[in-house]
């Protein structure tokens, strides 16, 4: 079963565990959603070294290439020129 290898298996695990934390406590489901992803990647960054983690946290910016940051622009604008014609 190859779709339950990786990070998918993990997202099954967090849906359940909302799930049960939803049945057994009155916390709204974003509450306990944001409670699980946060002890999800403090339990990863246990996982790594540090070198890891600061790539992790902090990433790279010299790895950044140029018609990324074009694409990530021309993205960002059309966000806003959207959200500004909706709201």
């Amino acid at each position: 079963m190859i779709f339950l290898k990786g990070a998918f298996s993990f997202v099954i695990l967090g849906i359940f565990l909302i799930w049960i934390f939803e049945r057994r406590t009155r916390l709204p489901t974003e509450a306990l959603t944001a409670i699980v992803f946060a002890t999800g990647v403090a339990v990863a960054f246990f996982f790594l070294s540090v070198e890891e983690a600061e790539a992790a946290l902090a990433g790279n910016i010299l790895n950044i290439q140029l018609n990324n940051t074009v694409f990530s622009v021309a993205l960002c604008t059309l966000i806003i020129l959207i959200v500004k014609k909706l709201f």
